[in-house]
């Protein structure tokens, strides 16, 4: 992310969090008989993104059949989901995604111009049976951690929470890649 590193100004594009309070100094080399010289030391100073929160409060009508659903996040911009339904609950509503047979199904969510700190959102099978379930996180295209396994055989809510720590633009896709249902709530 460094780039005019040989230039009188140094610019760092993108930043994430964690590099917050991280040092920097300008050295410069001369030739003998002169000596190097190192400037003061400079502390970056990186705050976090604002807190973006997408409750479906705003989904269309309770629908028992899977289809694409497009709505007004709770903060602006558009959301949408493929694959799902919207008559579950978590906390409030919810989308549940389909089997295979709805691909594809994803929940993608408008861009935060803010960047992203910490993603957190809620998860759980939908319905009984065992068939796999699986979802994935992706930003801005590139997938963030390992496939999450979703139980099938307990309907105990589960938390995902990651520090994502991108600034700038960020786009956030939920993907359900399993054979079976998932319900996702509190993005």
């Amino acid at each position: 992310p460094y780039s005019g590193v040989t230039t009188s100004i140094l610019s760092i594009t993108p930043t994430n969090v964690s590099m917050d309070a991280n040092t920097y100094q300008c050295i410069l080399t001369s030739a003998a008989p002169c000596i190097n010289v190192t400037s003061n030391a400079v502390i970056l100073t990186v705050n976090p993104g604002p807190c973006v929160f997408e409750s479906f409060t705003n989904i269309p009508a309770s629908a028992p059949s899977y289809a694409l659903r497009t709505w007004p996040g709770d903060n602006g911009g558009t959301c949408t989901a493929s694959g799902a339904r919207t008559d579950h609950t978590l906390t409030g509503r919810a989308i549940c995604f389909g089997n295979t047979a709805d691909n594809p199904r994803n929940l993608t969510s408008n861009i935060n111009a803010g960047g992203m700190g910490t993603l957190t959102f809620n998860y759980v099978r939908g319905f009984t049976g065992t068939g796999g379930r699986t979802i994935q996180v992706w930003v801005n295209g590139v997938q963030i951690g390992a496939d999450i396994t979703v139980s099938n055989t307990s309907d105990v809510v589960q938390i995902y929470n990651n520090p994502i720590n991108i600034s700038g633009s960020v786009t956030l896709e939920i993907r359900s890649t399993g054979s079976s249902q998932v319900i996702i709530d509190d993005v």
